[in-house]
C-alpha cells in the first residue's frame, strides 16, 4: 500500500502521512517504493536537503525504466529551495512525458 511521505526536519506532520525527519529516512522509504505522494522541505538541518532527495527520485526515474516515482510536492518556505526542487520535478515529469510518447 502507498504511502503519503512528508519529508520534514521541523513541522509537525499531517494526519494522514508518514513523517521522515532525515534525508536517510527518507531513502528508505523511497527505496522500499511504498511512496505514492512525497511532500518536501527543502531545509533539513543537516547536510543533504529536500533536493538531493529529488535528485535521488530523479536518478531512479532514469536508470529503472520500470519505477513510477511518487507524486511530488513541495512545502518549503525557502525560495531558492523551492525552486531548485521544483524545477527538477519539471524534469522528471517532462522524461516521464516523452518517455510515454516513444
Amino acid at each position: 500500500m502507498a504511502i503519503k511521505l512528508y519529508v520534514d526536519d521541523e513541522r509537525p506532520c499531517p494526519d494522514g502521512w508518514v513523517l521522515a525527519r532525515t534525508y536517510v529516512a527518507a531513502i528508505a522509504h523511497i527505496d522500499g517504493r511504498r511512496v505514492g505522494v512525497i511532500s518536501l522541505d527543502h531545509d533539513l538541518g543537516e547536510d543533504k536537503t529536500g533536493y538531493d532527495i529529488v535528485c535521488y527520485i530523479e536518478r531512479m526515474v532514469h536508470d529503472d525504466s520500470g519505477y513510477h516515482p511518487p507524486i511530488m510536492r513541495v512545502h518549503s518556505a525557502n525560495p531558492v529551495g523551492r525552486a531548485n526542487i521544483e524545477r527538477v520535478i519539471v524534469a522528471i515529469n517532462r522524461r516521464l512525458e516523452n518517455e510515454g510518447d516513444e
